[in-house]
């Protein structure tokens, strides 16, 4: 769970998400464009949405082929190719690519935001290990600086401070025994309770 920085790879997409102190960026690269996002740990939630969905064609290689295609019958049809054998061929491989297309998928994470776009991750790629590693080192790095931030500078001895604590406490920030002493804590130092 020592990883930092996380690097997922299709054919035509590249996603990295990277573990700073107080978010997560992910950087996502798509032929000419590159993007990123931030998420802060306090808008990341404990849900998580699983996926499956159809890819997205080609549209480039879609047209290219499809004006090959053209040319090519129309240089047939008018004898400047004698010979027929390219059209079967070409005709083979470009079914072989829509049935290929047709039953590939794409699987997802999603994990939930509040308030914003979810932070989306390849299920299985580099591999289902690799991602749950990323996924535990995000929330344990999100744990950390939750704790860091709002477990030891809450005041216990108020309402707001007592919502903290609760939040902290269901998204597993902390666990029972930390809630129990802390609150502990604020009603030892509470001046109304007599």
């Amino acid at each position: 769970m020592e990883r930092k920085n996380f690097e997922q790879k299709t054919l035509f997409e590249k996603r990295v998400m990277i573990l700073h102190y107080d978010r997560v960026e992910q950087i996502m690269s798509e032929r000419n464009l590159e993007q990123s996002k931030f998420f802060r740990y306090e808008d990341i939630t404990n849900d998580k949405i699983f996926r499956r969905e159809k890819s997205q064609p080609n549209y480039g290689l879609h047209v290219i082929t499809r004006n090959i295609s053209i040319i090519l019958f129309f240089c047939g049809l008018f004898g400047a190719i004698e010979d027929w054998s390219w059209f079967f061929a070409f005709f083979s491989s470009s079914t072989v690519f829509f049935f290929i297309h047709l039953f590939t998928f794409k699987n997802y994470i999603e994990i939930k935001v509040e308030g914003g776009e979810n932070l989306m991750l390849f299920k299985d790629k580099p591999g289902e290990n690799e991602v749950d590693n990323f996924l535990g080192s995000l929330y344990l790095e999100r744990n950390k600086y939750l704790k860091e931030h709002y477990y030891t500078t809450s005041d216990p001895s108020t309402d707001q401070g007592k919502s903290v604590l609760k939040w902290l406490l269901n998204i597993n920030a902390i666990t029972k025994p930390e809630f129990d002493k802390r609150i502990e804590i604020g009603e030892r130092t509470d001046p109304n309770m007599n």
